[in-house]
């Protein structure tokens, strides 16, 4: 069979990205737990972590066109409220129990 071109750099990037998303959504609570952070609002910390959101989702606009949707907005809200409910959860529970039941819940 013929490989089509395109088609291995289109798995290396899946592949980079499947890692990235294990590394990065993996470890995403751990500074929920420093003794910094456990003084601030859930809501608060919520918020930065929606910039830093907001600001690197940016970096897809560089090689997609943009288009907006009301779905995207819904989903906005619905990832903030989970964000913040996650927050209160890894606090109260810990990380690793958070994480099992949220991942084995959604």
């Amino acid at each position: 069979s013929r490989r089509l071109p395109g088609k291995m750099d289109d798995a290396i990037v899946g592949m980079l990205a499947a890692f990235g998303s294990v590394l990065f959504f993996g470890s995403y609570a751990v500074p929920i737990k420093m003794p910094a952070a456990l003084s601030l609002d859930p809501f608060v910390f919520q918020s930065y972590k929606s910039i830093a959101c907001f600001m690197t989702s940016w970096l897809v606009l560089l090689y997609t066109p943009y288009r907006f949707t009301w779905w995207g907005l819904l989903g906005a809200l619905i990832w903030v409220i989970n964000g913040v409910v996650a927050i209160s959860a890894v606090r109260w529970a810990g990380i690793g129990i958070a994480q099992s039941l949220w991942s084995g819940l959604s």
